[in-house]
């Protein structure tokens, strides 16, 4: 489900995500392999799959720069981003865009239903975080009224909410990289092409930046936290290494938390909780069991 809702948004196209499912696999499992460009190895799979899809999303830009009039009428993100190639007329770095447009859909389509998991499993752990965003919503977004995206910046907490589940839910456990060139760290010599990983699980759980890591802690935030700058919060990376898809992320996690407490009351019975961190995108030993999913009439509790 996750995949058609991503290639309706990023793409409308018919058929998209069958064809960019298998490309979408093989890439994710190439990122943590062993980088051995040889036919038979996950990583040169990892190169293959991903040139297709580059590929696939030229091929779809080049087709409806073909019909500018039609192009004007799309609100997907590939037709979006194409009018913004077109006016500041950079169509020659389409390449890089439909890099970006891989990654995108990578994160909509994998990553961010691990994090909407998180969430949803956050907030059934932690009632009393459910009431205080409950409660901040009602003068904000009352029940009775359409979803106002303007609004959402102002529910601060809820804010505090989606980034604190992604501190926690298991995002990409790293990265891999290559030193573009040479640099010192920490009085360290790191060399131009030296690999390196960039550790986000750690990260986000370091006891240097966060009072008892381990805690689901909305309010941390205001407290300072992570006390060593933004560096000390990875979900998504940071800098020129930041996923091009957090914005979409943090949308959608907003969108779907406010549905859910603004509508319904749910309970997690007796279950293991237990994330498979041999993945490089970890997912839930057993899927997330959730019972009693009721609708409410108020949005407060009392």
């Amino acid at each position: 489900m996750m995949g058609d809702i991503a290639s309706a948004i990023l793409l409308d196209q018919e058929g998209a995500w069958k064809e960019l499912k298998p490309l979408v696999s093989a890439t994710l499992k190439g990122l943590t392999s062993i980088p051995i460009n040889l036919p038979f190895t996950d990583y040169a799979k990892a190169v293959k799959a991903s040139r297709q899809a580059k590929d696939y999303y030229i091929s779809i830009m080049e087709d409806r720069l073909r019909d500018t009039e039609e192009l004007k009428q799309r609100y997907d993100a590939l037709s979006v981003m194409t009018k913004a190639l077109i006016r500041k007329n950079v169509l020659d770095t389409a390449d890089g865009f439909a890099t970006e447009m891989h990654h995108m859909m990578m994160a909509a389509t994998s990553l961010l239903g691990n994090v909407l998991t998180g969430m949803v499993m956050q907030l059934s752990l932690h009632p009393s975080a459910a009431v205080k965003a409950r409660k901040e919503m009602e003068p904000i977004l009352p029940k009775n009224l359409p979803l106002m995206f303007d609004k959402l910046n102002k529910l601060h907490y809820l804010s505090n909410v989606v980034d604190e589940s992604r501190r926690l839910s298991p995002t990409p456990v790293g990265m891999m990289g290559r030193v573009i060139k040479d640099f010192e760290l920490h009085n360290y010599y790191i060399p131009k092409g030296f690999t390196f990983v960039g550790n986000f699980f750690d990260t986000n759980r370091d006891p240097d930046e966060y009072t008892k890591p381990e805690d689901f802690d909305p309010d941390r935030f205001d407290r300072g936290e992570p006390r060593g700058g933004p560096y000390g919060y990875v979900p998504h990376g940071r800098a020129h290494h930041q996923c091009s898809g957090m914005d979409l992320s943090t949308l959608v996690m907003k969108v779907l938390a406010i549905r859910l407490l603004r509508t319904s009351k749910w309970n997690l019975p007796p279950q293991k909780l237990d994330w498979d961190y041999r993945l490089f995108n970890p997912e839930l030993i057993d899927k997330l069991v959730v019972r009693d999913f009721t609708s409410t009439h108020s949005v407060v509790d009392t």
